[in-house]
């Protein structure tokens, strides 16, 4: 039996505030610092972890996934 491995780029992601108003109750947080930093730096996942999170979490029952569009 051959074994197939891929390797795929990670998924990078930009993040930021949902609006003003959203932006300054997070940033009331003890955590501001950090979540600024998320905000600013943005983030990556792993191809294979943000596939495993749609099938498992978004996938809707009678719906057909078409993952070839996210990659």
């Amino acid at each position: 039996m051959t074994t197939v491995v891929t390797i795929q780029d990670p998924i990078n992601i930009d993040v930021d505030f949902y609006d003003s108003h959203e932006k300054q109750e997070l940033l009331n947080y003890p955590s501001r610092t950090e979540l600024q930093q998320i905000v600013n730096s943005g983030g990556t996942v792993s191809t294979t972890d943000f596939l495993t999170y749609y099938l498992f979490y978004k996938k809707r029952p009678g719906k057909l996934a078409i993952l070839y569009n996210l990659i």
